[in-house]
Parts: C-alpha cells; sequence; structure tokens
C-alpha cells in the first residue's frame, strides 16, 4: 500500500537584500530578507517558514511540514538562536 503522504527534504536560502524569491536548484529557493537592525547594529531576521514555503515550492504543490535543522554559512557573529512556532488560527 503506498502512503497518502510522501516527504522530502527541500531547502531555503536566505539572502540578504530585496527582491522575489528565485529558485536556485531543483529543491532550492532563495529569498531574500531585510531584517530589523537593532540598537547594538546587528541584524535580526524573522523568517515566517510555513509562509515562504507556500510562495516558493508551494506553486509545485508542496506544503511546509517541519523543520528538520538550519545552516548558517559566512562570516558571522551569532548571539543565541530562538527557534519560536506560531500556529496559525482557523
Amino acid at each position: 500500500m503506498i502512503s497518502p503522504t510522501f516527504m522530502t527534504q527541500a531547502r531555503l536560502a536566505h539572502v540578504l537584500g530585496h527582491g522575489q524569491p528565485v529558485q536556485s536548484y531543483v529543491k532550492e529557493w532563495t529569498v531574500y530578507v531585510q531584517g530589523e537592525v537593532l540598537e547594538n547594529g546587528w541584524l535580526q531576521w524573522k523568517l515566517p517558514i510555513e509562509d515562504e514555503v507556500s510562495q516558493t515550492f508551494g506553486k509545485e504543490g508542496w506544503v511546509y511540514s517541519r523543520l528538520l535543522g538550519f545552516r548558517i554559512r559566512g562570516s558571522l557573529c551569532i548571539s543565541p538562536i530562538t527557534l519560536y512556532h506560531f500556529g496559525k488560527t482557523q
């Protein structure tokens, strides 16, 4: 019996800048973000993953299920990372 749910992994690459999401590879989209400049000069990003999946992979019928992990690249100074889940009301 074939399961009605098919799961696969895909990536969203968040890049500082302006613009519409662009498909980078078969299972990767680049999403541009601005962030909020904090008093200490640091930049805070709030990433609405479910909405970003809808605007990118959702065009092909994909639906967000869960976050399996994240990768940070580049020359960065990282403060503690906090992950929040904001459930949508119906």
